[in-house]
């Protein structure tokens, strides 16, 4: 055992306390890569993701819009660093998963949270992240959640946890890439029936 100075939260006072001093190996925390996978080949496999070893100094993680949206979890892949995942995979969502409308919706809920006195913490962007971490950690640990209502940040929430907002960008991606192989099938059909009209049909009509 041992004392130690402490901040009483309910009367938000210093006090000395005992407490365990006994150092504990993570062995309690024991670590799953597959969790890891499974989330984030759900809700983004197109995001570029590493886990690494946490240093003095280190973020707890980080997502790095330059480098194709890369997310890195700074640690073990622990029960704890799980909610970093989710954390940073907001900021991959935000930027490449949900639209602008979808973004708004999320940001007004979330401006109604606890105040940080941080203009980093109380960013729209660093609200939503807490927000959706928590939300897709409930999630992950078995919570069954009514269904969403339209329009709510729920609702994205829910859009993006479940992959359904991947599929749309796949689905978009996919048409982007037909659009030109369409767009030629168009003039080489309306080339065709130009050909058709001058050179069959119309000496067919003039002749007969």
């Amino acid at each position: 055992m041992a004392t130690r100075r402490a901040v009483n939260i309910a009367t938000m006072k210093e006090e000395e306390i005992e407490i365990e001093q006994e150092r504990r190996d993570g062995g309690f925390w024991p670590p799953c890569y597959l969790n890891f996978w499974h989330h984030h080949r759900r809700i983004a496999p197109d995001a570029p993701a590493f886990m690494l070893d946490r240093q003095p100094n280190d973020f707890l993680g980080f997502h790095d819009g330059e480098r194709g949206g890369r997310i890195t979890v700074f640690g073990k892949p622990h029960i704890y660093s799980q909610s970093t995942l989710f954390h940073e995979l907001w900021h991959h969502a935000e930027s490449r998963l949900a639209s602008r409308a979808e973004c708004e919706i999320v940001y007004r809920e979330v401006r109604r949270g606890d105040d940080w006195g941080s203009d980093y913490l109380d960013s729209d962007s660093e609200r939503a992240a807490r927000a959706f971490e928590h939300y897709a950690s409930a999630r992950a640990h078995g919570l069954q959640m009514a269904a969403a209502k339209k329009g709510s940040a729920q609702a994205v929430f829910q859009k993006i946890y479940e992959g359904r907002a991947h599929a749309e960008c796949e689905k978009r991606r996919r048409r982007e890439r037909l659009r030109p192989l369409l767009e030629w099938g168009w003039m080489l059909a309306g080339a065709g029936g130009l050909f058709g009209v001058f050179f069959v049909i119309l000496p067919h009509l003039l002749t007969h």
